[in-house]
This record gives C-alpha cells, sequence and structure tokens, in this order.
C-alpha cells in the first residue's frame, strides 16, 4: 500500500458511505484491483480496519485533511461481503475523486442526474436526512455512481487525481 498522503486542500473532511441496499449477488466486480491502483496511485492510504465510535455503523469512509488521505473499509460491517467491499469502495473512491478536484463534481453529470440514478434504488430523502445539506451533491454523485463497473470509476478517479 501507498502510504503517502497528498494534501489537496487545507480542510478536513470526513465522508462516511452507509449502503442502504446490497447488491444482487456475491460477485466481485474485476475492475477492483485496478480501482485499488488509482486509489493508491492518488496518494490515498486504503487501510481495512475494525470501525468503532462515529462510524460504527458504516461500511466504509473517506477521511481528507492536511495529514491525511484515507480511504477505510470497516471490516466489522463489511463483514466478507465482496458485493458491499466493492460498492463501498467505489463509492469512497468518488469522493477521493471529488477531493482532487477541489469538491466539484467527479463527473459531468448534472445533480438533477444523481438524483435520478440515486432514485432507483435508494429513497432520497433517508439519504439527505443522514448528511449535511452542504454534502447532499457529493453523496447524491457517489451513491450514484456505486454500482457502475470498478474499471470506469478507476478512470474517473484517474483523471481526477493522476491525470
Amino acid at each position: 500500500m501507498n502510504a503517502l498522503n497528498i494534501t489537496r486542500l487545507g480542510v478536513a473532511v470526513l465522508a462516511i458511505g452507509i449502503s442502504i441496499g446490497s447488491s444482487l449477488n456475491n460477485v466481485p466486480d474485476p475492475g477492483l484491483d485496478l480501482l485499488v491502483e488509482s486509489i493508491e496511485g492518488s496518494g490515498t492510504t486504503l487501510t481495512e480496519k475494525v470501525c468503532t465510535e462515529e462510524s460504527k455503523e458504516a461500511y466504509g469512509y473517506y477521511h481528507f485533511g492536511p495529514k491525511i488521505d484515507e480511504l477505510v473499509i470497516c471490516t466489522n460491517n463489511v463483514k466478507g461481503d465482496k458485493a458491499v467491499y466493492g460498492e463501498t469502495l467505489k463509492h469512497e473512491a468518488i469522493h477521493i475523486a471529488q477531493a482532487c478536484k477541489q469538491w466539484e463534481s467527479a463527473t459531468n453529470y448534472k445533480e438533477e442526474w444523481h438524483a435520478k440514478k440515486v432514485a432507483e434504488s435508494y429513497d432520497i430523502e433517508i439519504l439527505k436526512a443522514k448528511y449535511d445539506k452542504s454534502e447532499w451533491a457529493n453523496e447524491l454523485e457517489a451513491y450514484s455512481l456505486e454500482r457502475s463497473p470498478a474499471a470506469y470509476i478507476s478512470g474517473v478517479v484517474d483523471a481526477a487525481c493522476n491525470g
């Protein structure tokens, strides 16, 4: 794992991914290895650990600030489910791309498209209740793309962070 932490902004951010649904099967996305390479190539440390306290119910989170750039997978909540692991990794990778773009959209899709896409799988009002209004656009983007192929998310991270 790449332990290099690159500071992109001077503000500490904690983005927590809490999946409300789950994938239909437990088959891993074949592009996850490529995505891990993109994440580590961005300077983000990927950590798997038991999560407690404020992240005790999260599948994972992205923590970014002046001295930290880390994506954490919460092993106690993912519980070995490869599909949940992959969805969480992709969701949090979108936050990495957003951080590289100074919290602008990681893609060229409009917020309305993300909201429509999210509404196919989630109750948007429940999601909005979990996050501060200032985080909605970023979370909608991450939730709308977490079920995309990992190779696509890898390209988004590379374009935002490594390009």
